[in-house]
């Protein structure tokens, strides 16, 4: 049996340890703010620069919830594993059971995928977890197309953009151990 606890950044939460502890890892959660009347200007500029490409290259965004949608961003998270593992990052995680859990997190509402779509094509996805008052990136995946076109940049742009409309208050991208892209 394997339990699996964490904070998500909540500032007041607390993990006392545990018996038969194994591991603890401490990370970097990076939060945005939605309440923030200027968050879109705080935007790298390169940051903006990928997401005006990513819109002259017609990439939409796209909602879903549906199994194919879901094999999809697992099929974008592979890919984005190949990536980091061919510049020689340690790459682990098991893609049949994120494709269990990432469905399991959809039927039950939970999550809910987002999704950048250029010419009918999947090329970027980004699986959150939702509450009342803000939202939390779980995993993502880039085709390699996704990259050259800055989809991976306008994909988290247009989320944020959209909880921000949908009167969320937060917006946590996930949390890293270390993740230099991510900063």
């Amino acid at each position: 049996a394997c339990l699996e606890v964490n904070t998500f950044n909540s500032l007041g939460a607390h993990i006392p340890r545990l018996p038969g502890e194994v591991e603890r890892l401490e990370g970097i959660e990076y939060v945005l703010d939605l309440e923030d009347p200027d968050w879109e200007r705080k935007v790298a500029k390169k940051h903006r620069y990928s997401i005006r490409m990513a819109l002259r290259a017609g990439v939409t965004l796209r909602r879903a919830t549906d199994a194919d949608s879901c094999r999809e961003h697992v099929r974008l998270m592979a890919a984005t594993q190949e990536r980091r593992r061919k510049r020689g990052e340690s790459i682990s995680g098991n893609l049949k059971q994120e494709l269990l859990y990432s469905t399991c997190l959809l039927e039950k509402g939970g999550g809910e995928l987002f999704q950048a779509v250029v010419g009918g094509e999947t090329v970027s996805s980004y699986l959150l977890l939702r509450a009342v008052e803000g939202a939390f990136g779980i995993t993502a995946g880039t085709s390699p197309e996704g990259m050259t076109c800055g989809a991976s940049h306008f994909l988290i742009y247009s989320v944020a953009r959209t909880l921000r409309e949908e009167s969320m208050r937060v917006f946590n991208l996930g949390g890293v151990e270390s993740n230099p892209g991510l900063g």
